[in-house]
């Protein structure tokens, strides 16, 4: 407790631009803690919406990006936060699991049913060129894309990759690669035979 106070303290300080010999001091051994913090986890993954999604024992969590824990939720499985909102699963008593939606503050945004793995949310436009976000799934052999209420909307793809800037990388059912957009249309006429996505 008494470590995350004064973490708490110590960025207020360098929100304030307040800074000493004593600040610094403390900083730098806050700082060492952080590593400590790094050093429990088998994993962890790049920083995205000032999260950083950790595994410890096979659990996942969330850490702020100033590495103190923020959301732990048992999660079995967890992407990471994009657009504010990353896909989780846990486990119910029985061992089965349960695949949502949660925003920064751990908040459940929708179910997603048959869900085993996600790409993340990613930003995209509408059919009248209104801005959405789309989480895409996987369930089975096939990846779908569900708007952040919960719908369907896209589906069928062998696989489909996260959209960035009304975009998304989808493999089809015949192999074949192809660039959408966020009604599903393709781009170009270009058809690919690979696609490394970065």
């Amino acid at each position: 407790e008494k470590y995350e106070e004064c973490a708490n303290l110590l960025m207020q300080a360098r929100d304030l631009k307040v800074t000493s010999e004593k600040i610094e001091e403390a900083r730098a051994k806050v700082r060492y803690q952080f590593m400590k913090v790094y050093a429990m986890y088998t994993e962890v993954m790049p920083t995205f919406d000032g999260m950083i999604t950790a595994v410890s024992e096979n659990e996942y969590s969330f850490l702020s990006d100033e590495a103190s824990p923020d959301l732990s939720g048992g999660f079995v499985y967890a992407t990471s936060f994009s657009e504010g909102y990353a896909f989780v699963q846990t486990s119910d008593a029985e061992g089965n699991k349960l695949s949502f939606v949660i925003n920064k503050d751990g908040q459940r945004q929708f179910y997603v049913e048959n869900a085993e793995s996600s790409s993340g949310v990613g930003k995209a436009m509408d059919a009248d060129k209104q801005p959405i976000l789309l989480l895409t799934c996987k369930a089975g052999d096939t990846y779908d894309y569900y708007d952040m209420n919960g719908n369907k909307v896209l589906s069928g793809y062998s696989f489909g990759g996260r959209f960035r800037n009304n975009v998304a990388a989808v493999k089809d059912a015949d192999g074949k690669w192809r660039i959408i957009n966020g009604v599903g249309e393709a781009v170009s006429d270009k058809v690919f035979e690979d696609v490394i996505l970065n």
